[in-house]
């Protein structure tokens, strides 16, 4: 596939015990015909044979999936409909607003979307990645029935047994992406924004132009403000910003 890399073989992690259908059989849907939450199955992992010893042959494989679906959500309480699968990501993302006051409140009922990004405290939409990668040694027999090899790595002679103690350890990464929602903008416009010669004009928060930003005031003032009062949740300088 497009993010296969040449040497890499692409996996399949299965949750059978999220049982969303409520069948026996590990259930998996083609994308769009239905909800993503309801895949037991992701292919989001892949596995690379790698050389531990250095002398000519693979002895172990490098294991890593790349996993971002989120527990569905009950839209009235914001609670999680069911337990977290280990498919899923562990966590919501990390909320960087100020939470104090009455800002707790706004970081505690941040909203979700069925995709599973959440808007923080600080209005910013956030989604969570966890990236899971550990190294496996080859410990049965190449030849063996339960070996992890293909056929054709079987065949290849580039494969051996690992000889060291077979012990392995995992890595675990969260990373949080962030987006600004469109209701962040105060303005926002694909074109030219052009304000020119109005009544006294004064405008609190963000704007965004793809094109030019024309302003002429004539004889009426033109002023720009930051976005509420230094007691807001949103008093943040991202919210005020004039981007063209």
């Amino acid at each position: 596939g497009n993010y296969t890399f040449a040497d890499e073989v692409r996996l399949q992690l299965a949750d059978p015990a999220a049982n969303v259908q409520g069948t026996a059989a590990v259930e998996w849907f083609p994308l769009g015909t239905s909800l993503l939450s309801d895949n037991e199955v992701v292919s989001t992992a892949w596995k690379f044979p790698v050389d531990t010893d250095a002398n000519g042959k693979f002895d172990s494989f490098a294991i890593y999936s790349i996993l971002f679906r989120s527990t569905p959500r009950d839209l009235a309480t914001n609670l999680n409909t069911r337990a977290v699968s280990p498919i899923e990501v562990r966590t919501p993302p990390m909320d960087n607003g100020v939470v104090s006051g009455a800002c707790v409140n706004a970081a505690s009922t941040g909203a979700s979307t069925t995709e599973g990004w959440v808007t923080t405290s600080d209005n910013i939409l956030k989604k969570s990645f966890f990236v899971y990668a550990l190294t496996v040694p080859i410990t049965t027999p190449l030849n063996d029935p339960s070996s992890p090899l293909t056929t054709a790595e079987q065949a290849s002679g580039n494969f051996e047994v690992y000889s060291g103690n077979p012990s392995f350890s995992a890595l675990e990464l969260q990373q949080d992406r962030g987006r600004t929602p469109q209701n962040n903008h105060a303005v926002w416009f694909e074109g030219d924004l052009e304000l020119s010669r109005p009544a006294a004009f004064d405008l609190n928060g963000r704007i965004y132009t793809s094109g030019n930003l024309l302003l002429g005031s004539g004889g009426a003032p033109i002023r720009l403000f930051q976005v509420s009062s230094p007691n807001s949740c949103y008093y943040k300088e991202d919210n005020c910003k004039i981007l063209v």
